[in-house]
C-alpha cells in the first residue's frame, strides 16, 4: 500500500523510483547534481508526508522534465559539459580589460566620490553621501533574481557592492558582482569601476576543469568577493570565490587591482563563505574559506596565503580529484566532524558564516536535515585561535525540542546530546599549519 503522499499523487498506476540514488542513476549523474536540479531547476521530486529526506519521483514526470530541458540544447543538463563553443566564448572575456559596452554613464561636474551603490533594474546606481546620483552603469542583460529574496542573506552580504580605495591611489573604486541569466544558466561577472563610473575591468570566473567523472565547463557562480588590504610591501588584492553552477569544483582567483589573475586555487567541493584576517599577528593576512569536502561529505575550513596561491586540493576519493593541477599550497586544511543530523539524513552541512571576533576565527555551520535549510535548522559554531587550533564549539540553540520532533516524525532517530557535543569537537587535520613563504612568488 502506498503512503498517503504517494497515493495522492499516484492516481492510476505509474512507474516510480525511490531515493536520491535511483533518481540520480536514471540520468547518470551524482546525487548532489540531482539535488541541485531539484532546488534550482524545478526537477519534479516528491516527499513523504512528515519525512523530508524520503523522496520519490514518477518516471513520466522526470522524462517530461528532461525533455523540456533538452528542448533547447543550450539549457540541457545532460549536454552542458560538452558545449565547447560556449566555453570558448566564455573564456575569451576572462579577466580582460574591456570597453564599457552597452553602458551609459552620467557624471556630475567636479570630483566624484560615491558613498553607496545599488542595483535598480539593470542599472548600477552610485550615490554620494547626500544621496545624489553621481553616475549610472547600464548592463546589457537583465539581472537574475537568483540571489533575491530572503533565502540566502549571507551570500548577498559577501557579494554586495563595496566602495573603497583598494589600490591606495587616493581614489575610490566600486566593486560589484552582477548576476544575470544567459541562455537559461545562472551567470555572474565581477566588475571594478573607477570613482567616476568608468569601467576599469571585469572578470568572468571559472574555466573548464575535469576529474574522473567528466568535464566541468563554465558558467561558475560567484559566492564571495573578499578584498585583501595592502600591507607594507604587499599590494592590495581581491579574492573572487566561485563555484560550478551544477557540480562540485570551486575556484579561488586572486586578482590585482588592474584585473590581472595572479593566482588560483581549486577545491573539490563548494566554498560558501570566507574572511581575511591576520590571526598570526605577523603582518600578513590569511584567507580563510569554509565549504564542503565532497570526498569526505564534511564541512571544511581552508587557510590560504593570498599572495601565493596555486594548485588544487588533494582528495582521498580519486573520483573527486581534479586533474592537471599541482598540489594545492594551503597553509592549513581541516575537516569539521559530521553531526548526527547530517549523518542520519545523508545531507550536506553548509558553512554559512566566517567572522573574526575578539581575535578568534568563528565559523558557523548549518546542520541540514532536509534538502533545503529549514527555519529550525540547527547551527554549530566553532571558534579557532591562531593556527586554526579549536578553542570552543557547540550548538547555538537547544536541541531537545528539535530532536523530539524529528524523531516523532520519522526523519531521524533520537541521540544522546551530551555525546554529540563531545563528538563534534574532534576536528580532523588534513594539512597541519605551515608557515607561509616570506616573499610572494614572482
Amino acid at each position: 500500500m502506498l503512503p498517503d503522499s504517494e497515493a495522492a499523487l499516484n492516481g492510476e498506476s505509474r512507474a516510480m523510483i525511490r531515493g536520491w540514488k535511483a533518481i540520480a542513476a536514471r540520468f547518470e549523474v551524482t546525487i548532489r547534481t540531482a539535488q541541485l536540479w531539484e532546488s534550482e531547476r524545478a526537477m519534479p521530486v516528491h516527499r513523504h508526508t512528515g519525512m523530508a529526506t524520503r523522496v520519490f519521483a514518477f518516471v513520466d514526470e522526470l522524462d517530461a522534465w528532461m525533455a523540456a530541458q533538452r528542448g533547447n540544447p543550450e539549457t540541457s543538463p545532460a549536454t552542458a559539459s560538452h558545449s565547447r563553443r560556449r566555453v570558448q566564448a566564455w573564456m575569451a572575456g576572462t579577466a580582460a580589460l574591456v570597453l564599457a559596452a552597452a553602458a551609459v554613464i552620467w557624471l556630475w561636474p567636479g570630483g566624484v566620490r560615491p558613498a553607496s551603490a545599488e542595483l535598480r533594474g539593470r542599472n548600477l546606481v552610485a550615490q554620494d553621501a547626500s544621496g545624489r546620483v553621481v553616475w549610472r552603469h547600464q548592463f546589457e542583460r537583465l539581472p537574475d533574481d537568483y540571489w533575491s529574496g530572503t533565502a540566502w542573506p549571507e551570500r548577498r552580504e559577501l557579494t554586495r557592492p563595496q566602495i573603497g580605495d583598494f589600490d591606495g591611489d587616493g581614489r575610490q573604486e566600486v566593486l560589484f558582482t552582477y548576476f544575470h541569466e544567459y541562455r537559461a544558466l545562472h551567470t555572474s561577472e565581477f566588475y571594478c569601476f573607477e570613482s567616476d563610473g568608468a569601467l576599469r575591468w571585469r572578470f568572468r570566473p571559472g574555466r573548464t576543469v575535469r576529474d574522473a567523472n567528466g568535464e566541468y565547463p563554465p558558467p561558475y557562480t560567484i559566492r564571495a568577493v573578499i578584498p585583501i588590504p595592502a600591507r607594507d610591501r604587499l599590494p592590495g588584492l581581491i579574492a573572487v570565490v566561485s563555484v560550478h553552477y551544477l557540480e562540485h569544483p570551486a575556484q579561488v582567483a586572486i586578482l590585482s587591482l588592474q584585473g590581472k589573475v595572479l593566482g588560483e586555487y581549486w577545491h573539490s567541493g563548494y566554498f560558501f563563505t570566507g574572511a581575511v584576517a591576520d590571526l598570526e599577528n605577523d603582518g600578513r593576512d590569511e584567507l580563510y574559506l569554509a565549504g564542503i569536502s565532497n570526498a569526505n561529505r564534511e564541512a571544511t575550513v581552508v587557510a590560504l596565503d593570498p599572495h601565493r596561491l596555486r594548485g588544487a586540493s588533494k582528495d582521498s576519493d580519486p573520483r573527486f580529484q581534479l586533474d592537471g593541477f599541482g598540489p594545492g599550497e594551503e597553509i592549513a586544511r581541516i575537516l569539521l566532524p559530521a553531526t548526527e543530523f547530517t549523518r542520519q539524513t545523508a545531507e550536506f552541512p553548509v558553512p554559512s558564516r566566517v567572522q573574526v571576533r575578539d581575535g578568534r576565527l568563528v565559523v558557523t555551520v548549518l546542520q541540514n536535515y532536509s534538502a533545503r535549510p529549514e527555519k529550525d535548522t540547527p547551527e554549530v559554531e566553532y571558534q579557532f585561535g591562531p593556527r586554526l587550533v579549536p578553542l570552543a564549539w557547540g550548538y547555538t540553540t537547544p536541541l531537545d525540542p528539535l530532536v523530539e520532533r524529528l524523531a516523532s516524525g520519522g526523519v531521524m532517530q533520537k541521540f544522546e546530546i551530551g555525546a554529540e557535543i563531545g563528538r563534534i569537537g574532534r576536528v580532523r587535520v588534513l594539512i597541519p599549519w605551515r608557515e607561509p613563504e616570506t616573499q610572494p612568488p614572482s
